[in-house]
């Protein structure tokens, strides 16, 4: 998970890296000569005609060399020098052959485009052999999304080199080089202490620059002896100190820690007040006793602070400037009637949703674009039956390349060559449809995860995004671009989020909360003993007499930190899903209330979905229960009326 601010004063380049695929042999430059091409700097036994006696294999003297940073429209130029005579030279651009234009010793593009980005080789070869370069990776330009640290940057760490320790340090603590297992640390022997008493050693951490960030504290202990306290919160302790106004004294640490065990890891993440002064980190014991050895302590940035502008209580409300959207999601699918019967809906808005059942993990780059490709001609269709309806489509890349991971991650963060096709994706969509009325706005990213950090070099999940948008936004100056939040559109991420300095941009949240509501009999038997209780809108969490209540207020709440974002910064919000299965008891009431959260707002909306899944069906009747088979309403439900109230105050999005 990782994220910021409301003035950039400070801005990174931030780059997406290409893996190398290597380079082929070259071939022969001589055509006369019998001996076949070789890799590396082999030489063939006899001489070439044209080369004579003088020629021997290539050898590249002087490697072409990295380039970062190259603007869109930019150019840039790789060169190798190498020897042999008679040479003759092939570049590659992730091991594809780039063709009879790129044959010399340089090659230049002219202008930088998403697709210019990769990894670069050049076979040189004579009638001695061949070779190939090594990579040099060109990186495309992108200003960083955050102000100041990005996720990963290590904020503070304790060096354990040399010793650390001041002479005033309790008799029990001592600097070990090497300690344990060959690794620096401090080791504590301490005595067992009372709960409300600790026994240790302390080192000062500027708080100042935490503040308004989520942050991962993490260390490495092993222990011996270590007895179990009484409270969760105690035992060896690393723990992150400071003070806040607002929140009152900040101690944060791993609880719990206690018995004989090697070296192991803990982390523990949390948020620091925007208002945190102080602080230091303390190594050591509370409410127990043993010896303890600390290495390996750190604070990493998960998500930094978006550096938000204050909310002004006295702003003016923010105008709903643009003709109010509304409508639904559609699975990508072309039937005849469903423009034309959302079209009598008085539907304006359709989230086409270009996705496929197929495991996107097991598709190769060139099964992937030829996917896209003919998804691109259905998506063709669908705008010209849109604007005969009076609809607009969001282009919603449902179906990213490289698929997912089972804890949900996207590949394309962790895989340079994916995050790549990623990009050159929305190059491609952009170009084709520059222009067209009928695309209200460009959806980059469908519910983006990522688990834990990318890879050093990758964009995350909002670099990525932001470095589609500026990729999309350079070819089409005037079609909206969706950006979305981390952990599957969370308004829960949105605290983190940064204003980003590209124009013409909303921000996307989906609304499912609570699962226990909205999902109840999906994953589980709805209503039995081991399956999903029932839990009715209004209610409580759990279904429960005595669970926490689940109501108007509930759903607010939840919305919160989007909604903050919004008067703070002042910009469009577009909620891309929001649902409950058919059977939810409650059902219209929860979308009543939702939507008029959402029009209080001033939020644009689709409902998912339409004609995807009769689990989601307007159309189908509410009961009985069942995942795979309905019945047909013979009269409107009191979900589509709920919806039907807001469409049926929809206007032409067309001049």
């Amino acid at each position: 998970m990782l994220r910021f601010g409301s003035t950039y004063c400070v801005t990174f380049l931030f780059c997406l890296l290409l893996v190398g695929c290597g380079g082929g042999g070259g071939q022969n430059a001589a055509s006369s000569s019998s001996s076949s091409s070789s890799s590396s700097s082999s030489s063939s036994s006899s001489s070439s005609s044209s080369g004579g006696t003088n020629t021997s294999a290539p050898v590249i003297t002087s490697q072409p060399q990295a380039i970062t940073g190259v603007d869109l429209s930019g150019k840039f130029t790789l060169s190798v020098v190498a020897s042999g005579g008679d040479l003759s030279y092939q570049w590659m651009r992730d091991g594809v052959s780039l063709g009879s234009a790129a044959t010399g010793e340089s090659y230049t593009v002219d202008p930088m485009m998403a697709e210019s980005a990769g990894a670069y080789t050049v076979s040189v070869a004579n009638s001695r052999g061949s070779v190939t370069s090594n990579n040099a990776v060109v990186r495309l330009a992108t200003p960083s999304p955050y102000a100041g640290f990005r996720p990963g940057d290590v904020v503070w760490n304790l060096p354990l080199d040399t010793n650390p320790l001041q002479p005033t340090v309790p008799s029990g603590v001592t600097w070990q080089h090497p300690g344990p297992g060959g690794k620096d640390c401090v080791q504590i022997v301490s005595p067992v202490m009372d709960r409300t008493k600790s026994y240790g050693v302390s080192f000062p951490v500027d708080m100042a620059l935490l503040r308004g960030a989520q942050i991962v504290l993490s260390c490495a202990v092993k222990a011996k002896d270590v007895t179990q306290p009484l409270d969760t919160f105690n035992g060896v302790k690393v723990m992150l100190s400071g003070e806040s106004v607002s929140v009152g004294s900040i101690r944060r640490n791993y609880g719990n820690i206690y018995g004989t065990f090697d070296w192991q890891r803990f982390t523990y993440t949390t948020s620091i007040p925007d208002d945190a002064t102080g602080g230091f980190v303390m190594l050591g014991f509370q409410g127990c006793g043993g010896t303890a050895w600390i290495a390996d302590v750190s604070i990493t940035i998960v998500m930094p602070s978006s550096h938000a502008p204050a909310i002004d209580p006295n702003a003016p409300p923010i105008p709903r400037a643009h003709t109010p959207m509304r409508g639904v999601t559609d699975p990508s699918a072309i039937r005849v009637k469903d423009f034309p019967d959302l079209g009598t809906w008085k539907v304006n808005l359709v989230r086409w949703m270009i996705q496929s059942a197929q495991d996107m993990s097991k598709m190769s780059i060139a099964e992937y674009d030829a996917w896209i490709d003919a998804e691109l001609l259905k998506l063709d269709q669908a705008l010209v039956l849109a604007r005969a309806n009076g609809q607009k489509l969001v282009v919603d890349l449902h179906s990213p390349p490289g698929g997912r991971d089972d804890d949900g991650n996207m590949r394309m963060l962790f895989d340079e060559s994916i995050g790549n096709q990623f990009v050159r994706v929305w190059e491609k969509i952009a170009t084709r449809y520059k222009g067209n009325v009928a695309i209200y706005a460009y959806g980059i990213i469908n519910e983006p995860v990522q688990t834990g950090f990318v890879p050093e070099g990758l964009p995350d999940w909002l670099e990525l995004q932001v470095k589609a948008a500026r990729v999309v936004r350079h070819i089409d100056p005037d079609t909206l671009i969706s950006i979305a939040s981390d952990e599957f559109d969370s308004p829960k991420h949105y605290p983190w989020m940064p204003r980003l300095d590209i124009p013409g941009l909303i921000y996307e949240v989906h609304m499912y909360r609570p699962h226990s509501f909205t999902h109840q009999g999906i994953y589980a038997t709805w209503g039995t003993v081991d399956g999903d209780p029932v839990v009715t809108y209004p209610g409580t969490l759990d279904g429960t007499a005595t669970g926490a209540p689940l109501d108007k207020d509930y759903l607010r709440n939840w919305l919160q930190p989007l909604r903050n974002f919004q008067l703070a910064n002042r910009v469009q919000i577009y909620v891309g899903e929001f649902s409950a299965a058919r059977w939810t008891p409650g059902a219209a009431q929860y979308l009543k209330d939702l939507t008029d959260i959402f029009e209080e707002y001033g939020w644009d909306w689709s409902y998912h979905a339409f004609r995807e899944s009769q689990i989601w069906s307007l159309e189908n009747e509410n009961l009985p229960y069942d995942q795979k088979v309905s019945k047909l309403a013979t009269a409107p439900t009191d979900r589509f009326k709920v919806l039907q109230y807001w469409f049926n105050q929809n206007v032409s999005p067309y001049p």
